[in-house]
């Protein structure tokens, strides 16, 4: 039952932030607020081993922040946010499949608008629109 409405909270701030990313190219930090207190309130039943990997899972979306930093914004910091919040509801392996299947898929828009001419070397996609395909992506299998 927890798993579900897990899984749920996932895809509702993912579906949120990803349409707010594609319109707006920010994320709403009241959102992000809400789902993180939501993600720790369902994890207090799991108990204290599951925190590790909580932790671990935040880490992936703190790496992204830093990365946010260093890169002077050319990745997203609201990309970071938003995996700090799903690394509370997934954990550390199941956040970094997730920025991984969002990567590639990505990277496949990107080749394809590169092979079309309809993007450049320069253009910017919104990330979290692609970590909610990614999020379905790994929900389906």
């Amino acid at each position: 039952m927890w798993e579900i409405i897990r899984m749920i909270a996932v895809g509702i701030f993912l579906l949120i932030e990803g349409f707010r990313d594609f319109r707006k190219r920010k994320i709403s930090m009241l959102s992000v607020l809400i789902f993180a207190v939501l993600g720790i309130v369902l994890e207090i039943p799991e108990g204290i081993t599951v925190w590790k990997e909580i932790t671990a899972g935040i880490m992936v979306g703190a790496v992204v922040l830093g990365l946010a930093k260093i890169t002077e914004g050319k990745i997203g910091v609201g990309d970071g946010w938003v995996l700090i919040v799903t690394g509370l509801f997934l954990g550390f392996r199941g956040n970094l499949f997730l920025f991984m299947a969002a990567l590639f898929a990505s990277a496949v828009v990107s080749i394809v608008l590169l092979l079309c001419g309809k993007a450049d070397k320069k253009t910017q996609l919104p990330f979290i629109s692609f970590l909610f395909i990614g999020y379905m992506l790994t929900i389906t299998i």
